[in-house]
């Protein structure tokens, strides 16, 4: 069979293997564009996560520290007012050392006021996570945790965006 005969030619081969490539191709960099996004998501996810962990810590330390404080006060006899006056007494302390309990890379800020009957206090992060604790002291200088709230507040960021044009 000579090379005029044959049912197929060179040209059509050709326009075949180009119609097979340009959506492999295509593909492909769609692929390469999904995974960019999720590794953004993913990040962004393990970054909240491990600062939800950093507060959780400072709260535990934060009751941890008034557990303290209402033991001496317990230890020493005291009751009515005397574990809601030593807490108040004691708040920014406790505050101060609960923050500083946040390892990492994570920074906590920490607001703590006294409500009167026991403390409240606000851990927050740069990037908007919060953990708002409500403790009150009972008249025998013990404590009941009254809240505990983790929340996000926070604006997007100029360098939130999964999606850029040419990746």
């Amino acid at each position: 069979m000579s090379a005029r005969e044959s049912s197929m030619h060179v040209g059509t081969i050709t326009v075949l293997v180009a119609l097979l490539v340009i959506p492999l191709a295509i593909l492909g960099l769609l692929t390469f564009n999904t995974a960019s996004a999720e590794q953004t998501v993913a990040q962004k996810h393990a970054d909240t996560t491990a600062e939800r962990y950093e507060l959780e810590t400072c709260g535990q330390a934060f009751v941890a520290g008034v557990d303290d404080t209402l033991a001496r006060v317990r230890s020493a006899g005291g009751q009515d007012q005397a574990g809601v006056a030593a807490v108040e007494r004691d708040l920014q302390k406790i505050a101060g050392t609960a923050a500083a309990a946040a390892g990492g890379d994570v920074e906590v800020n920490v607001d703590a006021e006294p409500t009167g009957t026991g403390a409240s206090a606000v851990f927050s992060t740069s990037d908007g996570q919060q953990l708002s604790i409500e403790i009150s002291v009972t008249s025998a200088a013990d404590y009941t945790v009254d809240a505990w709230t983790t929340s996000t507040a926070r604006e997007p960021a100029p360098g939130d965006t999964l999606w850029t044009e040419g990746s």
